[in-house]
């Protein structure tokens, strides 16, 4: 049976085929792309400082790509800072009443009414569990976004000085890409270096390829679920 035509009750398998033929398409793409720096390796004998000097400038970019990362945090940090204090008010709350419940009960077993104070009193140590955990759950909230706060007040200082960096450096990037086209160029005519291109192509080709059928699959099995 053709993995196009799997439909109804086999969602699973048509996930587990997507999930499958993707990785096999990501690897096969993956071992093209590393013998075509094999054979640009072994034949360009400068390959080695333009490797040096991209990876200076690609450097610089992952710097900004990472630090706003921590910036963009921000957001996510504040709301769970709001959440922390929401679950605070609702320990306090059930503090209150956990209060409330056991005066409650000391005085039903004042009166003599034994049964109902300990249903008060146990009713009471429940509510004092919950504020507990819930306190113990907005401090841990609470701290973890506090420290993202301050990551990303910190980080924001250093964003526009980044922001020079990497602009220049894709600037630079692209001048060693036109290096590298040119070097690649004036290795087409080793028959050695056509031979393993051609071959990481076919690869890379083979690995677009099952990805995109993964995706086509599971694109109907979501429309399938509609």
């Amino acid at each position: 049976e053709k993995a196009g035509d799997i439909t109804g009750d086999k969602d699973v398998l048509k996930v587990a085929t997507a999930a499958a033929l993707e990785k096999k398409g990501k690897k096969l793409e993956a071992e093209g792309k590393a013998l075509k720096e094999e054979a640009f390796t072994k034949g360009f004998k400068h390959s080695g400082q333009l490797e040096r000097a991209e990876a200076k400038q690609r450097k610089v970019l992952d710097k900004l790509k990472r630090k706003q990362d921590v910036v963009s945090r921000k957001k996510d940090a504040e709301a769970k800072l709001r959440e922390g204090k929401k679950l605070s008010g609702e320990s306090i709350r059930w503090l209150k009443e956990a209060g409330i419940e056991i005066k409650h009960s000391e005085l039903l077993t004042k009166e003599g009414n034994k049964k109902a104070g300990s249903k008060l009193q146990r009713k009471s140590e429940k509510l004092t569990e919950k504020a507990v955990h819930t306190m113990l759950r907005s401090r841990r909230l609470s701290h973890k976004a506090e420290d993202d706060l301050a990551s990303a007040r910190s980080v924001a200082a250093e964003l526009p000085g980044l922001r020079g960096k990497a602009k220049q450096a894709r600037l630079v990037l692209n001048v060693l890409k036109a290096e590298r086209a040119k070097a690649e160029r004036s290795l087409e005519g080793h028959a050695a270096y056509a031979k393993k291109v051609s071959e990481a192509r076919h690869l890379e080709k083979e690995g677009a390829r099952d990805i995109a059928l993964a995706r086509g699959l599971r694109k109907r099995g979501e429309e399938g679920k509609a």
